[in-house]
Formats: C-alpha cells, sequence, structure tokens
C-alpha cells in the first residue's frame, strides 16, 4: 500500500469515527429525552394524524390501567375517550392542526376495563423537516381527585350558605331537601327530626308519595324497630359493609340486601322503602356533636345511586345541618319570647308615677303599680318612702343615687323590685329629672316596665347559646356584650377579655372596613348572604370566619346579634384547588419547552443522518464532512437536562 492509499484510506477512518461519534451523540440525546419523558408523573402519548398511537410513557400505561406500553401501542386514542368526548375531541385535533397546540382541554377518559375517569390534556403539533404535520405529542394529567375536591368545595361551601341563610326551621329544612336532592339526583329526600316524645317525623320532604309520609311518619325511637331508628339512636356497626364510620346505612340493591344479608346482622326491618319500589337507600344521621338529632333521607329507585364517596359528602352536610337546627331553634326560642315579651308589654300598662323633691314623696302613681308592685296607688301616697323600700336591697345605692343627681343618670336603668307578696320582679326604668325656671329641681318623672318575662328570656338564650356548636355573640355600642363559650373557643380570648372589647379589634386589619360596611348592610335589612372575614386570635393565628349579623333587643335597646362559623378548614380545602392550577401551569410551561427545543435541532439531524445512510457512497468525502458538521453543530444546542 502506498503512501496516498494510506492517507486515503486514514482520512476514511477519520469520517467514519465522527460519524459514529455523531450517531452516538443523537442516540444520548434519544436517550435523555426518553428518560425524561418516563421520570415525569402526566401522561405521554405520541400519534399520528390518523390518531394511532406510536409511543406513550409508563405513566399514560398506568393511567389505563394497562400492564405494558404495547397494549397501547398501534391503538386508537379515540378508543381511550369516552364516547360523550368523541365529537368534542375530533374538533380539538382539527383545532390543534390550525393553532399548533392546545391547553387544558377536559375529557373523560377511559381504563382497560372500562372505567371512566376526569382528565386534562394539552398537546403539540410535531412536525418533519419541511414543516409539515406527521403527528401530534400529548400531555395527559389525571385530575380526577383535583375534581372531587372541586365538587366537595362547591358543596361544603353551598351547604355552609344554607346553615347560615335562613333564620326560620321550615325554609332551613326544604332549602337542604332540595339541595340534598339536586347534588345526588335521587328521587325522594326527606328529613327527620327527633323530638322530645322520641318521635321521628318527617319535617320536610320531596318525592315521597303522601302514602308513604302517612305510613313512615310516625315512627318512634321508643316503639318501633327499623334501620331508621338504628341511626337515630347511634346503633350501627361500622364492621358491617352497609353502615359507615359516620354513623350511616346505605344500600344500592335492597332488593339482594333484603335476600341475602341475615337478619342478626341487618336486624329487624319494616321494608317499606323496598315495597315503594326503592332500590338505592341512605340514611345519614344529623348530628351536633355526640347527640344525634336526626336524619337525612335519600331514596331512588334505580340501583347504585348513593355510592359510599355521596354518603361521606352529605355526613359533612349533615354536621352543617345539625349546627344550623341547633342554631335556628336558639334563635327561634329567643323570638318567641321576645314575642311573648312585646305581647304582654303592649296589653300591660306601665308604671308611670310623678315624685316631687321638696316636699319629698309622689305626686302621682297610676293604676299600673297595683299589678306590677301589688301596691295601690294610695299606699305610695301614704308613705313618701315606699317607692325606695320596695328596691332590692342590692340596687338601693343605684336608686339614691338617681333621686339625689337625676342629671347624671338620664339612661334606662335596670333594678329589682320586692312585691308586696315578697316576690322579685325585674323593671326597666327611664327617669327625667324636672327643672323649675330658675333651674333648681322639684321633681322626677319616670316610667317603670316590668321586664321580668325578658330577662328569662335572655337567661335562656345565653343557656341556649353556651350550649350551641355555633360561635354566638352580641355587639351594643361597639362593644361586646355577650360571648358564648365557641366564639371563646375560636378567638381564644375568654369572656373577662371580650366583654366591653371593641370586636373590631379581633378582625385582621385589611378585612376591617368591609367587616363594617356588609354588618351594616346586613343590619338595614339590604343583605342576606353571609360574608367572610379574617380573625386574628389570641395566639396571632389568623381565623377564618363566616358570620352573619340580625338585629335584636338586648336589655331594652338595639342590639346586634352575630352567629359564626369557623371556615378555616374550608379556606384550607379552597388553597389546595390553586396548589393544582399552579401545577397546571408548570406543566404547559414544559410541554412549550420541550416543542421548541426539540423540533429544529432534531428534525436537522434526522435530515443529515438520513441522507449519510441513503447516499453514502454517492457522496465525495467533502459533502459527507459538511452533513457531518451540520449534525454535530445541531446536537451542540441540544439543552442537557
Amino acid at each position: 500500500m502506498n503512501d496516498s492509499e494510506l492517507r486515503r484510506h486514514l482520512a476514511e477512518a477519520q469520517e467514519t469515527i465522527r460519524a459514529l461519534r455523531a450517531t452516538e451523540a443523537l442516540q444520548h440525546s434519544e436517550e435523555m429525552l426518553s428518560l425524561m419523558f418516563e421520570s415525569i408523573a402526566e401522561g405521554i402519548t405520541v400519534y399520528d394524524l390518523g390518531g394511532n398511537i406510536r409511543w406513550v410513557n409508563n405513566a399514560i400505561v398506568q393511567m389505563h390501567g394497562c400492564s405494558s406500553k404495547e397494549e397501547l401501542i398501534g391503538q386508537s386514542v379515540f378508543g381511550l375517550i369516552a364516547n360523550k368526548d368523541q365529537a368534542q375531541a375530533i374538533e380539538n385535533i382539527k383545532s390543534t392542526l390550525d393553532r399548533g397546540y392546545i391547553r387544558d382541554i377536559e375529557y373523560t377518559l377511559l381504563t382497560k376495563h372500562g372505567r371512566e375517569f376526569n382528565a386534562e390534556l394539552s398537546a403539540a403539533v410535531i412536525k418533519d423537516a419541511a414543516g409539515n404535520p406527521v403527528g401530534f405529542i400529548a400531555i395527559t394529567e389525571d385530575i380526577t381527585e383535583r375534581k372531587s375536591m372541586e365538587q366537595a368545595l362547591r358543596v361544603s361551601h353551598r351547604f355552609l350558605e344554607l346553615a347560615n341563610q335562613h333564620a326560620e326551621m321550615p325554609r332551613l329544612l326544604n332549602g337542604f331537601v332540595s339541595e340534598v336532592k339536586a347534588l345526588t339526583g335521587c328521587a325522594a329526600v326527606g328529613i327527620r327530626l327527633l323530638d322530645r316524645e322520641g318521635n321521628i317525623p318527617y319535617q320536610a320532604y320531596d318525592g315521597f308519595s303522601r302514602t308513604f309520609y302517612e305510613l313512615e311518619s310516625p315512627l318512634s325511637i321508643k316503639s318501633d324497630q327499623c334501620l331508621c331508628i338504628n341511626v337515630v339512636k347511634g346503633e350501627t356497626d361500622p364492621r358491617l359493609p352497609f353502615y359507615t364510620k359516620g354513623g350511616s346505612f346505605y344500600m344500592n340493591a335492597t332488593t339482594r340486601f333484603l335476600a341475602t344479608v341475615a337478619e342478626e346482622e341487618k336486624g329487624r326491618t319494616r321494608n317499606v322503602c323496598h315495597q315503594f319500589g326503592y332500590e338505592s337507600v341512605a340514611l345519614i344521621p344529623i348530628r351536633r356533636g355526640d347527640c344525634i338529632l336526626g336524619l337525612i333521607h335519600v331514596a331512588d329507585p334505580q340501583e347504585n345511586r348513593v355510592p359510599l364517596e355521596l354518603v361521606e359528602v352529605l355526613e359533612s352536610a349533615a354536621m352543617q345541618l345539625g349546627a344550623a337546627i341547633d342554631r335556628v331553634q336558639a334563635v327561634e326560642t329567643l323570638r318567641r319570647n321576645e314575642k311573648r315579651f312585646r305581647l304582654l308589654a303592649e296589653n300591660a300598662q306601665d308604671l308611670i308615677y310623678r315624685l316631687h323633691i321638696k316636699p319629698f314623696g309622689f305626686e302621682y302613681v297610676n293604676p299600673a303599680a297595683k299589678a306590677i308592685t301589688g301596691y295601690t296607688p294610695r299606699e305610695y301616697y301614704a308613705d313618701p318612702s315606699l317607692g325606695l323600700k320596695i328596691v332590692h336591697p342590692d340596687d338601693r345605692p343605684l336608686i339614691e343615687a338617681i333621686v339625689q343627681s337625676p342629671h347624671q343618670h338620664r339612661e334606662t336603668v335596670l333594678l329589682r323590685l320586692i312585691r308586696k307578696d315578697g316576690t322579685i320582679i325585674w323593671t326597666e326604668m327611664q327617669n327625667v329629672p324636672i327643672y323649675d325656671k330658675a333651674g333648681n329641681l322639684v321633681a322626677i318623672e319616670g316610667i317603670a316596665r316590668d321586664i321580668t318575662e325578658r330577662k328569662r328570656a335572655e337567661d335562656l338564650f345565653r343557656t341556649l347559646a353556651q350550649n350551641s356548636p355555633v360561635a354566638t355573640y352580641i355587639v351594643q355600642d361597639r362593644k361586646f356584650q355577650y360571648v358564648n363559650h365557641r366564639f371563646q373557643k375560636i378567638s381564644g380570648y375568654s369572656e373577662n377579655e371580650l366583654l366591653g372589647a371593641n370586636p373590631l379589634n379581633l378582625v385582621h386589619p385589611e378585612d376591617r372596613d368591609n367587616v363594617r360596611e356588609t354588618a351594616t348592610l346586613m343590619l338595614k335589612g339590604k343583605l342576606s348572604l353571609p360574608y367572610e372575614y379574617r380573625l386574628i386570635n389570641k395566639a396571632g393565628e389568623t381565623v377564618w370566619v363566616m358570620e352573619s349579623v340580625s338585629s335584636v333587643e338586648h336589655e331594652g335597646r338595639r342590639a346586634a346579634l352575630i352567629s359564626a362559623m369557623d371556615i378555616t378548614a374550608h379556606k384550607q380545602l379552597q388553597s389546595k384547588v390553586v396548589e393544582y392550577e399552579e401545577l397546571n401551569k408548570l406543566k404547559s410551561d414544559l410541554l412549550s419547552t420541550v416543542s421548541h427545543e426539540l423540533r429544529t435541532p432534531l428534525a436537522t439531524i434526522k435530515g443529515y443522518t438520513t441522507m449519510l445512510l441513503d447516499y453514502d457512497r454517492r457522496l465525495r468525502r467533502e459533502e459527507k464532512r459538511e452533513h457531518l458538521q451540520a449534525v454535530d453543530k445541531a446536537t451542540t444546542g441540544l439543552p442537557s437536562w
């Protein structure tokens, strides 16, 4: 072999080595890209213009319930999409070809066994070196959990609104029945409440026939035995498949249930739901703490209408309903007592008097004195000190101060009086000083009203409110006048620390203006929906609160009665939905980056390597060198993920 042949062979060897290195670099790049695609949680699918799958990553295999990639490769992507979304999928493919990409499209997809799941898909067009579309690359995310969380959030928020929206029991219960029926899509929904006699009649229902209602409504926990009684009495066993940990009963095929489950397991049943053709039945206890107030009854003639997931959502709603029932009962009790007091006050004469200063004694006492204090007007005239004598010993310093300095005690005062028969009554007294032309005090005119009934009603309200799971407080003159235990727990402050303080001091500074304006609108009757704000508790922590405001009378003057609920957990659930949305944006950015960074260099590499392989013998060495340099240049720009 001469020198020229040796040099030629050496040059050809060097060219071959460079070509091999370029091929190895390309192979390494493809391996890195494949590794990256396999490492992400989202599913990736590559399919041609006809919708035939060419490549998938492991995530998409798992998503569709397959055991290997081979089960999907070669199949049509349309076979993975539910029938109801097929037409939209075809339109989206056309849109992708026109725009070059689509983002965040929701589909109902199918697993290998036909189970539906929610997914969100973004796709981009794949083009050849000439810029012609040859297929698509799609990123798919299973959003079933996110959709469930969104649904739970909407349901929770809606039931929370209902729980705070109504102050009358019929409207509250009918609202819940309508909402549960809309949520479940079941044919019939009813609410039973346990009364003091042990009866659990339907207080609201929709969908049950009149015959069914008349047959089932009179049930009593003292004399009847059935599944409703078990749930209301809390006699359920979560180890059995038809009871939940929350104490609910649910069954999606009552015919099979009655035929196959032994009586010792299910207990004695009346089978009325089954007799009326209901195959799906759920009984959800309405709770207030550890106490069961009644139940929500859901029924439908079709099977599989009340899955466990739905029952668990209804259990959460039933807890909110229990708190709302407790609140409404407290408000209704307060209203009934206020109404009773008003009726008494409007139909009774107040005690009206005029007390002369010098000489000291009563100038006038009206006949109502007999009904209120037991003493006649004549007895007051005969004994000028009688008005002081009947004042309770603990309250005499106050009445003496009023007589000595009436101009300093123009406000309404409360006094306990001892009637002639020895009983103690509460009175609300308003005094007005009377002066002569020289400015000398000559008399005191006053009106006293027996408010004993109202005081009892207020004491009853406090008793109910203190045991309520709903935070309740009364504000008057921009100060706390009353706070129950629940509000103390939410705020972290004791009763002594709260009474007399300004409620706005507990509100987050950024929310104070909105709370002040919204509460004013509610008191004026211009707004009925509850509002949300952030409260800063004693530990400095932020607590989200939803509350509503109503106008009441407190100690003879108008005040604001506020009912509030801690919705911090509800807000945390809402924040998780936001986190999912941020994750979705990162996914879109990744797709955009991959499409931009890889499309052009890969097309260049593909073109030149194909030419080298097809025309190797026909190309001169200089031409081969130029093609390999082009490949080398294209791979230099690839990202090194």
